[in-house]
């Protein structure tokens, strides 16, 4: 009987035989599509960040010298974004409650829309509310809800109201 002694290098090689023969045997038929999808965002995405939306101004009444009863009245109301930024939509949603003589909002037509920022992060819009009768003038509450079109500019919301009460 003959004794043969086995290298190092020999044993490596064995051991690396098998082990890839090991993991080739454990490897699928067919490979398959993975379940998370891996993606690179814009950098403006990467370091972009929410915006928040506030009301720093009350409502205004704007005055052009009209006649109320006739005309109606218009009430500018106005809301903001930090940090301030061009471009960003928000949506606009009125509604007039009346506790009193009738009246509704005939400016701007439809009562939602979406507006823009303007550079200092600001949109503002005009809303004229006529009473029904030019003989009994209104009473009631003008309302808008600000909300971002767009849930990655921002998610909160805010509402300004407006009392009217319109004596003719």
């Amino acid at each position: 009987m003959s004794t043969s002694k086995l290298s190092r290098r020999d044993a490596l090689k064995i051991l690396a035989a098998a082990s890839g023969a090991v993991a080739i045997s454990h490897l699928p038929s067919s490979w398959t599509k993975p379940e998370l999808q891996v993606g690179v965002l814009p950098v403006h995405a990467q370091t972009s960040s929410l915006h928040f939306l506030s009301t720093p101004v009350l409502p205004q009444e704007i005055d052009l010298g009209q006649s109320y009863c006739w005309e109606g009245i218009i009430i500018r109301f106005t809301a903001a974004i930090t940090p301030p930024t061009a471009g960003i939509l928000l949506q606009y949603a009125l509604s007039y409650t009346v506790s009193g003589p009738g009246g509704s909002i005939t400016v701007p037509s439809p009562t939602t829309g979406n507006l823009s920022t303007n550079g200092s992060g600001q949109v503002s819009i005009d809303v004229t509310v006529l009473p029904d009768s030019p003989s009994f003038g209104t009473i009631g509450t003008l309302t808008v809800v600000w909300s971002f079109v767009n849930p990655a500019d921002g998610t909160n919301t805010v509402t300004q109201s407006f009392d009217i009460e319109i004596g003719c």
